[in-house]
């Protein structure tokens, strides 16, 4: 907003003022470099026009995740993606058997850590898929690829 409580054209609210002030006038268009007539849309264009946009630009305001970027799996799932374990942190029910996509171009493993190794997907190939059993006793689990051994992750047994 300007000092005189105008808004910036440029700005979302400057554009909506625009759009207003535009509808108001009765969807009139100015002049052009082709014409020197002004010509007026009828009411029910002007209403879907209106309608259109205010659509595709709540469309656009309403994320501000990166559109790309999909839902972590639901239920006793994760994914490998980008090098990446999602959820980083997953929570099961003991017992519970656990799927493993791998959406990457690279093989990986989920393996637990420490004296354990409570569970191990072996190899996933590329595209592949995998299941494990969740251990049977409640605790926290570190898990990481054997391959890339900087990705990590945690199963958590409840």
């Amino acid at each position: 907003m300007h000092g005189d409580g105008t808004a910036n054209r440029n700005s979302f609210a400057g554009k909506l003022v625009h759009a207003d002030r535009w509808l108001r006038r009765g969807c009139v268009f100015d002049k052009t470099a082709s014409s020197d007539r002004q010509f007026r849309l009828p009411r029910t264009v002007c209403a879907v026009l209106a309608l259109a946009s205010a659509s595709v630009v709540f469309a656009a305001c309403g994320s501000s995740h990166n559109a790309s970027a999909k839902q972590a799996p639901a239920g006793d799932a994760m994914v490998i993606k980008n090098f990446a374990f999602e959820p980083s942190t997953l929570s099961v029910a003991p017992g519970a058997t656990v799927t493993v996509r791998n959406e990457d171009s690279a093989t990986h493993t989920v393996t637990a850590t420490g004296s354990s190794h409570a569970f191990d997907t072996k190899d996933i190939q590329a595209g592949g898929t995998a299941t494990f059993t969740a251990p049977s006793s409640p605790g926290s689990y570190p898990y990481i690829c054997e391959i890339h051994q900087f990705m990590h992750g945690t199963l958590n047994v409840r």
